[in-house]
């Protein structure tokens, strides 16, 4: 069982948004330290998943074609209301459109916005 989680953890982490972020972190002023510090902190993550879930299954895998407790069924249904009610709420308050960006120059002037050509 630890080896499935150590390949389960392995493949999720060798997505392409870990990748980014990790590339990013490497272009950035002190680079090298944040992605040390990147790396160990996710390594430490998969530690203690890993651990957690040891301690909470006592190392055995779970029966074979065994439905999930009511419990387990109502925490999903519940975080997944939670989430959907939160993404709601963040799409009814999206931020306004400040001034231009702080790297534009104050006198720059701004590029035309996009019309939609008229069909005639």
């Amino acid at each position: 069982m630890v080896l499935d989680l150590v390949v389960i953890g392995t493949a999720v982490t060798l997505g392409p948004f870990h990748n980014s972020a990790f590339i990013l972190l490497l272009s950035s002023r002190r680079g090298v330290r944040q992605g040390l510090a990147f790396l160990l902190s996710w390594l430490a993550n998969l530690i203690a998943v890993i651990a957690w879930v040891m301690l909470l299954t006592g190392g055995q895998p779970p029966a074979r074609h065994s439905a999930p407790s009511t419990a387990a069924l109502a925490a999903k249904l519940a975080l997944g209301v939670a989430l959907v009610l939160y993404g709601a709420h963040r799409h009814r308050r999206l931020p306004r459109p400040h001034g231009p960006p702080r790297w534009m120059p104050a006198g720059a002037p701004h590029p035309p916005p996009h019309r939609v050509p008229r069909r005639r």
